[in-house]
């Protein structure tokens, strides 16, 4: 599903092919791509970015007139491009909703990325909250005077101006989920993988200790029939 791109645009999918090709320079990928966000945060931070998980990060300005040129040409559809060396974006200052109830922090500190996307994250993310719960979110946005978005661990959101959105969200399911999945269960398995070269190892070493002891219960067993001989001629000479 990750290598296929299943869940982007079509347009987007477009552009990473032709990248790959190498007919289109400067592309770095879509937003989700770049992002790297631990399980618990995933859905706050998928509904914390919408569409924009969509965007393709790109190197400048003419990186993104040519893909969008390159989309033009073949009616491939629209995307939006966020050229690294443009946008510059500012962070919420911690201050501002310190000691509140329920604050678990800006979202754009709770993922990571290569530090020259910095500026796409802090524009998209920098000024969003993120809150343990939807109550929390409510009195977090409130005390705020609804100037920023604040959005729940599980996905509800108290936007700017005091409007609500929020209900079911299918879990795992989305894009940053994906790839967070991913990464994980690829830990697990490179941990799996070392476990298995480590028993591998004992494995080995037990099947050498294992020789050797058979070796010795050889030796001790031609020692016992020799003894065995001795005794039968002892006994043959004193009877």
């Amino acid at each position: 599903l990750e290598r296929n791109l299943e869940g982007f645009a079509h347009s987007v999918k477009l552009v990473m092919k032709e990248s790959k090709r190498g007919t289109i320079e400067g592309i770095y990928g879509p937003v989700a791509g770049i992002i790297k966000v631990p399980s618990e945060y995933a859905v706050a931070l998928e509904t914390a970015l919408g569409g924009s998980m969509q965007n393709i990060v790109v190197e400048d300005e003419k990186d993104a007139k040519n893909a969008i040129a390159f989309l033009k040409r073949s009616e491939g559809g629209r995307a939006t491009f966020l050229p690294r060396t443009i946008i510059k974006g500012k962070k919420l200052d911690k201050n501002e909703f310190s000691g509140m109830h329920g604050a678990v922090g800006v979202a754009a500190d709770l993922c990571a990325c290569d530090e020259k996307f910095n500026g796409i994250k802090e524009s998209l993310i920098g000024r969003v909250l993120v809150a343990q719960d939807l109550n929390s979110a409510a009195a977090i946005a409130k005390k705020m005077g609804y100037r920023y978005r604040v959005v729940s661990l599980d996905g509800q959101v108290v936007n700017a101006g005091g409007s609500f959105t929020g209900g079911a969200k299918a879990r795992n399911s989305g894009l940053l989920s994906r790839s967070s999945g991913i990464e994980r269960i690829s830990e697990k398995a490179e941990l799996l993988r070392q476990k298995a070269k480590e028993a591998a190892e004992e494995y080995q070493k037990r099947q050498a200790e294992l020789s050797e002891a058979d070796a010795a219960i050889q030796a001790e067993k031609a020692e016992l029939s020799s003894l065995n001989e001795e005794r039968i001629k002892t006994e043959a000479e004193y009877t």
